[in-house]
């Protein structure tokens, strides 16, 4: 059971991995800045990544140290389940996502990991 788990792991590293490559490649190119990864490869990758992904739990709206608002998403998909914080900032809370109950599906892009 552990070598597959074990496998498996290193196939959805390979996979990040290529998807990574090919994003840059892409870049580098000029040709489109959207290439959607999962949650669990977007982790694996980090930088700037776009993705889309179900909320599961909304933080409170909150004005930060400096002059922006604030706002904290935990967000998932089916391959990770436990999901990524994602907070966003903004000058005002008009600024910040819409999202009105868990479940919300929300496009994210240029999100850095």
């Amino acid at each position: 059971m552990e070598e597959d788990s074990s496998a498996m792991e290193r196939n959805r590293l390979r996979e990040a991995e290529a998807a990574a490559g090919e994003l840059k490649r892409l870049r580098e190119a000029g040709q489109s800045q959207y290439m959607y990864l999962s949650v669990a490869d977007a982790r694996v990758v980090g930088g700037r990544v776009c993705l889309f992904a179900v909320v599961s739990e909304i933080g409170a709206t909150v004005h930060s140290r400096g002059t922006d608002f604030t706002v904290t998403l935990r967000v998932i998909d089916e391959s990770y389940k436990s999901g990524i914080s994602v907070t966003f900032f903004a000058d005002s809370t008009a600024l910040l996502p819409c999202v009105k109950s868990c479940g919300d599906v929300i496009s994210l892009h240029n999100v850095v990991v």
